[in-house]
């Protein structure tokens, strides 16, 4: 999906995120129609979508002045996904999760960190692989904490 939003701005074209989003989904679709019953391509898309349509309105609402930016933006954007993900989660799993936003509020932004520091480790590999495996020691330790949030939350589900 931002490839195409990439590619739209590279070439000085107006992008409009709404048209991006399905073309993208419409060129996934036609490379593979099955696609469609992909919980994950369900899943991608529909928190894509939330983040686009509640993200702005969540942040304003939670602004209260007291809490840092970064906290508000990773509380709105994990509200705001948790709204497109639910029902879709619900209907596949049949079970909710008590501790989602919260594993969210702590793992978001260390993910962030993890994909910044993979794409050092291909660059600075480049120069000595050292570079390269010192990082990707610093960043095993984090998977490692990202993974055991997110063992302990599957422990919190509640079915229905």
């Amino acid at each position: 999906m931002a490839i195409i939003i990439l590619v739209g701005q590279i070439l000085k074209r107006e992008t409009d995120i709404f048209t991006s989003i399905a073309f993208a989904a419409i060129l996934l679709l036609l490379l593979n129609p099955g696609s469609l019953f992909n919980i994950g391509f369900q899943l991608s898309f529909a928190a894509t979508i939330s983040l686009v349509l509640f993200y702005s309105n969540l942040k304003n609402m939670l602004s209260f002045g007291f809490l840092p930016e970064f906290i508000t933006d990773v509380l709105a954007s994990t509200l705001a996904a948790q709204i497109g993900v639910l029902p879709i989660t619900v209907f596949y799993f049949n079970k909710i999760s008590l501790v989602s936003i919260l594993s969210n509020l702590i793992v978001a932004p260390i993910v962030e960190f993890i994909t910044i520091m993979g794409s050092l480790m291909a660059l600075l590999g480049q120069i000595h692989i050292i570079f390269s495996v010192l990082i990707g020691f610093c960043n095993n330790a984090l998977l490692s904490f990202v993974l055991f949030v997110t063992k302990r939350r599957q422990s919190c589900l509640i079915p229905l």
